[in-house]
């Protein structure tokens, strides 16, 4: 009789043999608890030289705030441009979600931002039982109903095409602002920004969606010229970072690992009542 249990229970541990030694003496080289070494030494990240070795433990804080291969340099100068518009001209914007974690903490991003902005901003998301993922008609219909002429996605439409090309044909301007792989065929969007727009293997291309969310709000603030205030931007890391979390991404890029260490701070001391 096959049981829940067997079923479950088909990945195997692989027990590492540590030399205690070897997890002491660089416990003692690093300065950190010997359960950190431990890990080091058996993740294989403490093969390099000790300065490699502190540079995976404390990544540069100048990766949080660099944006530049989050997209393709005409992506990235397109979207803030048309949203910089849309903000002095005072459009109505909507922001289409991914129904997941990782969709509607971008969500939330690109919403917070951009109201702290100044901008009309408006936001809704598929029902994932009835009408799956992505951009939506319904959406859309609704957006072009209510006089909207933007429409941003979070987390979602990198292979929209359809749906894409029928809100250029009410038109809405579309922006993709995403982290999935994308298609043969890319959707007729305005902009699309998304780490695989850039050629060539990036660290970026393992952002989640709220990553990608949170470097395109940095860049429309510089567009503005704008200072994001340090609350606010610890504000935005909180979402980011579970985000990320919950989209599963690689801890091996050093640019989510100093996102979400800042991001797990400001959980750990914020006064926001949403965020405790």
């Amino acid at each position: 009789m096959t049981t829940l249990f067997d079923q479950t229970s088909r990945e195997r541990w692989h027990f590492s043999k540590l030399e205690s030694e070897k997890v002491r003496s660089l416990a003692e080289s690093l300065k950190v608890d010997p359960i950190l070494a431990k890990l080091l030494i058996a993740r294989n990240l403490a093969n390099g030289t000790l300065e490699e070795t502190l540079l995976f433990i404390n990544p540069p804080e100048s990766l949080i705030t660099d944006y530049q291969n989050v997209t393709s340099e005409e992506d990235l100068q397109k979207s803030t441009q048309r949203i910089q518009k849309a903000l002095l001209d005072n459009e109505p914007i909507v922001v289409n979600g991914d129904p997941d974690a990782d969709g509607i903490t971008g969500t939330v991003i690109l919403v917070a931002g951009l109201r702290f902005l100044g901008g009309t901003v408006h936001y809704d998301f598929p029902t994932r039982s009835k009408e799956g993922h992505g951009l939506q008609p319904r959406i859309i219909d609704e957006a072009t109903q209510s006089g909207v002429k933007l429409i941003i996605t979070a987390d979602c439409g990198s292979k929209d095409v359809e749906s894409t090309r029928y809100a250029v044909s009410q038109g809405v301007d579309v922006i993709i602002c995403d982290h999935h792989i994308l298609g043969r065929e890319l959707p007729p969007a305005l902009a699309i920004v998304n780490p695989y727009r850039v050629k060539g293997k990036h660290l970026e291309q393992k952002l989640s969606g709220a990553g990608v969310a949170f470097k395109l709000m940095l860049a429309i603030f510089k567009t503005l010229n704008r200072e994001m205030p340090s609350d606010f931007m610890a504000y935005l890391l909180a979402i980011a970072s579970l985000g990320t979390i919950s989209d599963r991404m690689s801890f091996l890029n050093p640019m989510n690992r100093i996102m979400v260490k800042a991001g797990i701070d400001a959980l750990n001391s914020t006064n926001m009542e949403g965020l405790k």
